[in-house]
């Protein structure tokens, strides 16, 4: 015989504990970090010595990247959640440095450039995700014997940190662009400043409690002008750029000549060799064409008198550059002997590619720098005046090509954040002549083969 069930509803109540609180502050996982690391010192098989069996993965995006100042071969690669990495061989072995801390998620790393063994971290991915998690951190790092030993400096709950700026002079000045929390107001984000190695912090630009600060760029000639760009996350109308002559004692927001309305993450970059001009990769995120192209998306902008006002130097369309995905595509580099050459990363899902730029103030030539890294996202972070560094976050890479070939030559160094730190890894070089792309003449920025 079978028994026919009958429905039934069971309701469960949860206790009030069980409900979303909101986001959890820094000052709370800080304080849980101590318990865990009291807990690890009691540990009954800490002497125990442990090998990692794998799976070899990696940590998530390559967000930033730092060179000591002089030719040491020393260069800092900062993961969205896989620590702080160090190489004192030009990438040949790394090291992770940064394991025991509250954070594992980087989101810029700076290196002072009148000392090279005073290193600053700012903790938490700067990328927001729209699947999965984005780790937020726990304020800044201090490291004054190149990364050996770390001390937490404050700002716990600015979550996700876009940028660090040491002073070029002074090394006990610095500045840090806090995004703040990504999908929930806050008020510890904006611009903060220290003038005493971060003892003391002063909250130099505040815009309001849900738009932060993920760029700032500095004059390398005057360290007391500053570009700094407020970002609503995703988007918003309160962002946008903002400029300071007094070392951010106060702020004036420009907009002649940039988009008004809707607008998300911008990157920033003073030429050095001709710090007039600045420019701006930003996502606008006014209304596309089509169903398909829903935004206007990747503009490049360009100011010649210090950031005054601004010019959009793309003419033709620049969407398919990053997409709907400007929130984690907006790097822009200006090569240190050279105002009229650019670099902005382009990431999409058939390739990670750089366009390149090389002109004058009469002719525009744009070529697509082709990276042998497959289907992965990327994040170019660095146009350096020893080495153009670029990374693949799909495989925690870290590609560089000499400044004597500029693209030529692409080397690539692979890290693991399992598995033997001091192993040697594997260099792959790959000739980039097959992979060059380019356009000739000021209206053309979308890729094509060149001919002949």
């Amino acid at each position: 015989m079978i028994r026919r069930l009958r429905p039934f509803l069971l309701l469960v109540t949860l206790p009030s504990t069980a409900v979303s609180q909101g986001a959890t502050d820094g000052a709370q996982r800080l304080i849980a970090f101590e318990a865990h690391r009291a807990l690890t010192n009691r540990w009954p098989f800490a002497a125990l010595q442990w090998t990692a069996m794998g799976p070899k993965i990696n940590g998530g995006r390559v967000e930033a990247i730092a060179v000591p100042p002089g030719n040491t071969g020393t260069i800092y690669v900062g993961m969205a959640a896989g620590s702080l990495w160090k190489t004192l061989n030009n990438g040949l072995t790394w090291k992770a440095v940064f394991t025991n801390q509250a954070s594992h998620a980087i989101g810029d790393v700076a290196v002072a450039p009148s000392d090279g063994k005073i290193v600053w971290v700012g903790t938490g991915e700067a990328q927001p995700r729209h699947s999965g998690y984005a780790y937020a951190g726990t304020g800044v790092f201090k490291s004054g014997d190149g990364g050996i030993t770390w001390q937490h400096m404050g700002l716990s709950d600015t979550h996700h940190i876009g940028k660090v700026l040491i002073d070029p002079r002074n090394p006990n000045q610095v500045y840090v662009a806090a995004i703040g929390h990504f999908w929930s107001h806050n008020a510890e984000r904006g611009v903060f400043k220290t003038t005493d190695g971060g003892r003391h912090w002063t909250k130099s630009l505040f815009i309001n409690d849900s738009t932060g600060v993920v760029d700032l760029a500095m004059d390398p000639s005057d360290s007391r002008l500053l570009y700094a760009w407020g970002w609503q996350v995703p988007g918003g109308r309160d962002g946008g750029l903002y400029k300071s002559t007094n070392g951010g004692h106060s702020w004036r927001h420009i907009t002649a000549g940039l988009p008004r309305g809707m607008v998300g993450r911008a990157g920033l970059d003073v030429a050095p060799s001709s710090p007039n001009i600045v420019y701006a990769f930003l996502d606008n995120q006014g209304t596309g064409p089509t169903k398909e192209h829903p935004t206007i998306g990747g503009e490049v902008y360009r100011s010649d008198d210090r950031g005054e006002h601004w010019r959009k130097i793309n003419q033709d369309d620049l969407y398919t550059v990053f997409g709907e995905f400007g929130w984690k595509f907006c790097d822009v580099r200006v090569a240190p002997d050279n105002a009229n050459e650019v670099f902005i990363l382009r990431g999409t899902k058939v390739r990670d590619q750089v366009l390149y730029d090389v002109g004058t103030d009469n002719l525009k030539i744009w070529r697509m720098v082709d990276l042998p890294i497959g289907l992965h996202y990327a994040y170019a972070e660095a146009v350096l005046a020893q080495s153009i560094m670029k990374e693949d976050p799909g495989r925690a890479a870290v590609f560089a090509s000499s400044a004597f070939d500029k693209i030529a030559n692409w080397k690539r160094d692979q890290m693991s954040s399992q598995g033997n730190a001091q192993r040697p890894m594997k260099f792959a070089s790959e000739r980039q002549g097959n992979y060059t792309w380019g356009v000739h003449g000021r209206r053309d920025w979308v890729p094509k083969p060149v001919v002949g």
